[in-house]
C-alpha cells in the first residue's frame, strides 16, 4: 500500500500540507481576501481544463442546446473575474504604501500584467509564439484597471466611489451605441465597451469601463477588511444580501441592468431558471456584477470563519494567484494534447485555430472534473514552494506576482 501511495504522490502531497503550516497563520495577510482568492482562482482552473478537455460546439450557456451540467461548470467561474477585480482593489487600499509609491506600483504593475497578456498568456491558450491574433482577456482587464487607479487613488474617497459607481451601474445605457456610431473613436469605444471585436491583432474580449468601476469600488472597500470582525460580518451579510437583492428586483421586471433579458424557456423550469441568471459578462453588465459580487461579498465572513485543510488548500493558492494563473493554462494545455494524442492518436486542433475534432469526439465532464483535480493535487507542492520564497524573500519583483 505504501509503495502505491509513493507512485501517485500521496505522501508527497500530505507533506506539502504539512508545510502550509509554516505559512498558513501569517498575520501580515487577511485570511478571508486569501481564501476567497483561492476558490476563484481554483474555479478559474475548472474553467480553462473545461475549454481544453471538454470543448463544445455550441456556446455552454446557449440555453437551446446546452445541458445543466454544462451551464452550471460554466456559470458558478461567473465569479472569478469580478471577485479578482474587486480584492486588487482592495488589496492596494490595504497595502498601505504612501499615494505616491502605491500609484506608481499600480502603475507599473498594470503595464506588466499587459504586457503578460500578450507575451504569455495568449500563446499559452495556443502555443503558438508568433500568433496572427491576441486575445485581451482577464488579466489584460486587471492591468488596464490598476493603471486607471494608479490615477484615481489621488483623488478623494468620495469621488472614487461615485465615478466606480457610475461606472458600474451607467455604461449599460449606452449598450446600444456601436463603434461606427463613435466615427475617428470607434477603436477606442471597443476598447472601453464593445467586445469580441479585433483590433489589429487583438480580439477585445474585456471591454474596460466596468471593470474600471469594479476595482475603484474594491479600493473603497478595502477599510472594511481592518473593521473589528463582529461589524465586519454584519456589514458584508448586510451590503451583499441587499446587492443580491438589487439583482433580482432589476431583473425580475427585465427593468435595467442587462441587455439579454431573461424569458421562460420551451425546455422547462430548470432552463427558464438558467435565463433569469444567464447574464451579460462581456463586458459585465451591472445585473452580471450585482449577481456576482454580491454573494461574494456576503461570503467574507464564511472565509474568515472557515478551518481545516480546505481552508488551507484555498489560502495558499489565493496567497500566489498569479502565479498560479500563469502556470495552470501552458500545464493544462499540455496535458490536453497528451491526452488527445492517447485517445485520437492526433492534436493539431491543440495548436492555433483548430480545423475540426475527431468524429468520435464526444465533451465528457466527468475527464474535465478528474483533470482538474488531478492538476490542482500536482500544482500544490509548487504553489507551496512559490509562497515561501514570496514570503522570505526581500526582491521587488516578486511583488509583481
Amino acid at each position: 500500500m505504501q509503495s502505491i501511495m509513493s507512485a501517485i504522490g500521496i505522501s508527497r502531497v500530505c507533506q506539502a500540507f504539512q508545510k502550509m503550516d509554516a505559512c498558513f497563520y501569517d498575520e501580515k495577510r487577511i485570511r478571508s481576501i486569501d481564501i476567497l482568492r483561492g476558490i476563484v482562482i481554483l474555479l478559474m482552473i475548472l474553467d480553462h481544463v473545461r475549454d481544453f478537455f471538454s470543448p463544445t460546439p455550441f456556446n455552454v450557456l446557449n440555453l437551446a442546446r446546452t445541458t445543466p451540467a454544462f451551464f452550471l461548470t460554466r456559470f458558478v467561474t461567473h465569479f472569478c473575474a469580478p471577485v479578482f477585480v474587486f480584492l486588487a482593489g482592495a488589496s492596494a487600499f490595504l497595502s498601505k504604501r504612501p499615494k505616491k509609491d502605491l500609484s506608481l506600483f499600480l502603475l507599473t504593475r498594470g503595464i506588466f500584467l499587459v504586457i503578460l497578456e500578450i507575451v504569455l498568456i495568449t500563446p499559452s491558450f495556443g502555443f503558438i509564439f508568433y500568433l496572427k491574433l491576441y486575445f485581451l482577456q482577464v488579466i489584460w482587464a486587471i492591468g488596464w484597471s490598476m493603471i486607471f487607479l494608479a490615477g484615481l487613488v489621488w483623488l478623494p474617497r468620495y469621488l472614487i466611489f461615485i465615478i466606480s459607481l457610475l461606472l458600474i451601474a451607467g455604461h449599460n445605457l449606452f449598450d446600444g451605441i456601436q463603434p461606427v456610431d463613435m466615427g475617428s473613436f470607434s477603436s477606442l469605444w471597443i476598447i472601453l465597451h464593445v467586445p469580441f471585436k479585433v483590433l489589429s491583432r487583438f480580439l477585445v474580449y474585456y471591454p474596460l469601463i466596468p471593470w474600471i468601476g469594479v476595482i475603484g469600488i474594491g479600493y473603497i472597500f478595502g477599510p472594511v477588511f481592518e473593521w473589528e470582525p463582529v461589524h465586519r460580518k454584519r456589514f458584508c451579510i448586510t451590503l451583499g444580501l441587499a446587492l443580491l437583492a438589487t439583482f433580482v428586483l432589476l431583473r425580475v421586471f427585465n427593468l435595467y441592468g442587462d441587455s439579454q433579458p431573461w424569458s421562460v424557456q420551451s425546455r422547462g423550469l430548470v432552463f427558464t431558471v438558467f435565463s433569469f441568471f444567464n447574464t451579460t459578462k462581456y463586458p459585465p453588465s451591472l445585473s452580471f456584477l450585482l449577481m456576482t459580487l454580491g454573494p461574494a461579498i456576503a461570503f467574507v465572513p464564511v472565509c474568515e470563519s472557515l478551518k481545516g485543510i480546505l481552508a488551507k488548500l484555498f489560502y495558499i493558492f489565493g496567497r500566489v494567484p498569479l502565479f498560479v494563473y500563469m502556470i495552470h493554462l501552458p500545464v493544462a494545455h499540455l496535458v490536453a494534447i497528451v491526452f488527445s494524442l492517447i485517445m485520437y492518436q492526433k492534436a493539431f486542433w491543440w495548436f492555433g485555430n483548430p480545423a475540426g475534432f475527431p468524429s468520435n469526439y464526444t465533451p465528457n465532464l466527468m475527464i474535465t472534473y478528474a483533470v482538474w483535480l488531478i492538476l490542482i493535487v500536482l500544482f500544490i507542492p509548487l504553489v507551496i514552494w512559490f509562497a515561501g520564497v514570496k514570503r522570505r524573500s526581500k526582491k521587488w519583483w516578486l511583488s509583481y506576482i
